[in-house]
């Protein structure tokens, strides 16, 4: 009877550990933003005319298929006053929960007048734009940050998870799967014995 207790408790371990490291499956995914920004005024006593709308898509990989906070970054469409970027000129900061900050990296996370820079701030949760600022190297160099500033008039800001990702497992699930398969294997070799 002991013996019964002892194999029965060991292959209910072994069974525990095997159903927690396939439950620690990730589903990480592509996400296209889109998004368009307009009320752009020139402030600041600048005579320049501001590019009103501004739009363009940002490919990023997500943690998960329903957490779209970014990991990485893919790819970039878009222009802004004749200046394209490029994925290397691209930084982001997630350390707000829900909301993400993609930026230039030029001045980190804020922006200088006379330097091609921007940042876009949203709320991947909702999904909906919190705020969008940019510079350009035409505007005269007056000491301020947000020369064009377009805060909550976004027109458009969607996340759009791209096809069905493959499953990513996770480190730790590999380890308790392998565990799992130990342990069964450990208790079959002494129920044989």
């Amino acid at each position: 009877m002991q013996r019964l207790i002892r194999r029965t408790t060991g292959a209910l371990i072994a069974m525990a550990l095997l159903v927690c490291g396939a439950a620690g499956v990730v589903q990480a995914a592509t996400i296209d933003l889109a998004y368009e920004v307009t009320g752009f005024v020139p402030l600041l006593g600048s005579t320049t005319a501001p590019q009103d709308p501004v739009s363009g898509s940002i490919v990023y990989e997500s943690l998960s298929d329903t957490n779209f906070s970014p990991v990485s970054l893919t790819s970039v469409s878009m222009t802004i006053m004749g200046h394209s970027y490029t994925v290397g000129e691209l930084g982001f900061n997630t350390t707000g929960g829900i909301n993400t900050i993609i930026y230039g990296l030029l001045n980190g996370q804020a922006i200088y007048s006379g330097t091609d820079d921007f940042w876009l701030q949203f709320n991947w949760w909702t999904p909906s734009g919190l705020d969008f600022a940019y510079t350009t190297p035409a505007i005269p160099a007056v000491g301020a940050w947000n020369i064009y500033g377009g805060a909550g008039q976004f027109t458009k800001l969607t996340l759009t998870p791209r096809g069905s990702p493959p499953a990513v497992p996770l480190p730790a699930s590999g380890l308790l799967a392998g565990l799992g398969l130990l342990a069964l294997l450990f208790f079959r070799h002494r129920h044989s014995s």
